[in-house]
């Protein structure tokens, strides 16, 4: 039983690990994209222009930064959804290396 609770342990921590790199590299991009978004281009917060006097690639061009500061907006969002789970992951791994720890000297207390 003590090497199951072991290999377990080490799982957890290889997870732990893996975990922790995604939630720094998630955390940096989160930064990232806070500082994109929060410097939009005048197109996206300003008064929204008369589209019929543009030409179409006026237009095209408002629409493209447009389309890109939305989807930033959506980048961001779901980042700080995924760095939510990747946190809860990780305090799940945890505490099972203490339950497995527990299960390891429970069992060596019996023997």
């Amino acid at each position: 039983m003590m090497n199951s609770e072991r290999e377990l342990i080490d799982d957890a921590k290889y997870a732990i690990g893996k975990l922790k790199e995604e939630l720094e590299s998630s955390r940096e991009e989160l930064v990232r994209l806070g500082e994109e978004i929060s410097n939009p281009p005048d197109i996206c917060t300003g008064d929204v222009p008369d589209l019929r006097k543009m030409s179409n690639a006026e237009r095209e061009t408002v629409f493209q930064l447009r389309s890109a500061h939305e989807l930033r907006l959506q980048r961001q969002q779901g980042l700080r959804k995924r760095i939510d789970f990747v946190t809860g992951e990780i305090e799940s791994w945890e505490d099972r290396i203490v339950r497995a720890r527990k299960d390891i000297v429970s069992s060596q207390s019996q023997e």
